[in-house]
């Protein structure tokens, strides 16, 4: 992580303000940023994130399968049954 931000802030110092699909290609090329998974920042970040939502928790209305949230947007289908929620 701390690569991909340096060498997002030399793009910038270097003149390259715009995010634009330049910066975004440089950045991918030479210093791509990290999986979550593979980030403990990141990790603390999105744990940090989701302790200030509201709901801890998802409930399918159609299966009633319920599980903790883990992901900081909606899901889009029931991990049990794969309906759309």
């Amino acid at each position: 992580l701390l690569r991909h931000t340096l060498f997002h802030e030399l793009l910038h110092a270097a003149g390259l303000v715009e995010h634009d699909s330049r910066h975004a290609e440089l950045t991918a090329r030479f210093a791509p940023q990290p999986s979550l998974r593979d980030s403990p920042v990141l990790q603390g970040f999105r744990a940090r994130v989701l302790e200030r939502q509201p709901l801890k928790k998802w409930n399918c209305e159609k299966c009633g399968h319920s599980w903790g949230r883990t992901t900081v947007k909606k899901p889009t289908s029931c991990p049990h049954c794969e309906r759309r929620l």
